[in-house]
């Protein structure tokens, strides 16, 4: 990172005192407190090419101006701007540890006002061949972390067991969680997603493909039609999305990370893609956010509460530079590591909707300035559930765990 010096005087000091910013293209001035920027859209990518699609945006030039922030990722540690600030740009790394921690070192920076600001989560995803197909853009409502589950080793899965996988503290597949850590589930503003499917396929006939992908997508045809979705061309597909650090593949897998959906939400979510940063981005997100001490939510205020950005000006968007699974008389592992599927088109596809939504946000800020109005429940996994966490077990109420068990 490029620190200044008085930065590295403060190193001793508390947290708040390391995390100020220093602006990188005005030799290490700190930003006065007055002079905050106050980006209309905060775009959020894990890694380099995810980064650099947007030296190509349409609108606006995110790259006029670079911002260092401390607790950035070593090889990503500037914020990227437009000069006026309207547009800003983090890459805050692969993988769920370093997504929480740079999304958080931006929150806490003092070099910005967040809280009208649009959050543009946009990367790379693996997509269910049964819902879309590669080089898609897919908009969710709801993130899962499939990771906070028990697990068995595939050799050793109960042989009543549908999976090696069962919810924390429950007895078997498919049962409801017995207690919750409080980042299994992210619910979004279902009304501003609705809003940017309206944008996104204004320039769905402009969708980038290859040659490739398209050989790829036919593999996936069968008489049973199972994995039709997957053989069509890219387009806006609404569907949610799951983390995991592990980077699954198979049909198996596949199978069973769409059970725990459908049984975790009742049927509200349909697992379409897959990643590995989605709820460690959100969970920073809701915990500075002004939603998480609304009155409305039930998640109760803790002093780290900040309320330093709105949760429900969220818009999560993947990209499907693969599938999940494999095709038919293909093995998983050839699909992971050796097919040519849809990551160049993908990322162009990124940039085209991106940009696009970006600069309809810019364009029409006199109707997003003030928020798009919320009709369904907005925060994490206990607003969703809507009941209050017990600071000693991480339950739900004694209530709710005997209607899941009846």
């Amino acid at each position: 990172m490029h620190f200044s010096a008085y930065t590295q005087i403060l190193v001793g000091l508390p947290l708040f005192a390391v995390a100020s910013p220093v602006p990188s293209n005005a030799k290490g001035a700190s930003q006065a407190q007055d002079e905050k920027i106050a980006p209309k859209v905060f775009i959020i990518n894990t890694w380099k090419r995810e980064e650099d699609i947007w030296r190509n945006a349409e609108g606006f030039n995110v790259f006029e101006k670079n911002i260092t922030i401390p607790g950035l990722p070593p090889q990503y540690p500037d914020v990227h701007c437009t000069q006026d600030g309207s547009v800003c740009q983090v890459t805050v790394g692969e993988g769920e540890i370093n997504a929480a921690l740079s999304t958080t070192s931006l929150l806490l920076s003092t070099i910005f006002d967040l809280r009208k600001t649009y959050f543009l989560i946009s990367g790379l995803a693996s997509i269910n061949p049964k819902i879309g197909t590669i080089g898609s853009i897919t908009f969710a409502q709801y993130a899962l972390q499939f990771g906070l589950q028990h697990e068995f080793d595939a050799r050793q899965i109960p042989e009543n067991f549908s999976s090696g996988y069962m919810a924390q503290g429950s007895l078997y597949p498919g049962a409801k969680p017995a207690f919750y850590f409080g980042t299994e589930l992210y619910s979004l503003n279902i009304a501003l997603r609705n809003y940017m499917l309206d944008i996104a396929n204004r320039v769905v006939f402009n969708l980038s493909d290859s040659d490739a992908a398209k050989v790829y997508r036919a593999l996936y045809y069968s008489s049973n039609t199972i994995y039709l979705p997957a053989t069509y061309s890219p387009s806006i597909t609404p569907c949610d999305s799951i983390t995991s650090d592990t980077w699954y593949t198979g049909a198996k897998l596949g199978d069973a990370i769409e059970k725990y959906v459908e049984e975790f939400t009742d049927g509200d979510a349909t697992y379409g893609t897959a990643s590995q940063e989605d709820n460690a981005i959100l969970a920073a997100l809701f915990r500075f956010s002004i939603n998480a001490s609304d009155p409305d939510v039930i998640t109760p205020s803790s002093p780290s509460n900040l309320e330093l950005v709105d949760f429900s000006r969220v818009i999560l968007m993947r990209a499907a530079g693969d599938f999940d699974r494999e095709h038919w008389g293909q093995s998983p592992l050839q699909n992971l590591l050796y097919a040519e599927q849809a990551k160049g088109p993908a990322l162009d596809n990124i940039r085209i909707v991106g940009q696009e939504i970006i600069n309809v946000v810019l364009e029409e800020w006199y109707f997003f300035e003030g928020g798009v109005p919320v009709g369904n429940k907005v925060g994490d996994v206990w607003k969703y559930l809507g009941v209050v966490p017990n600071a000693t077990c991480q339950c739900a109420d004694k209530e709710t765990i005997m209607a899941w068990k009846s």
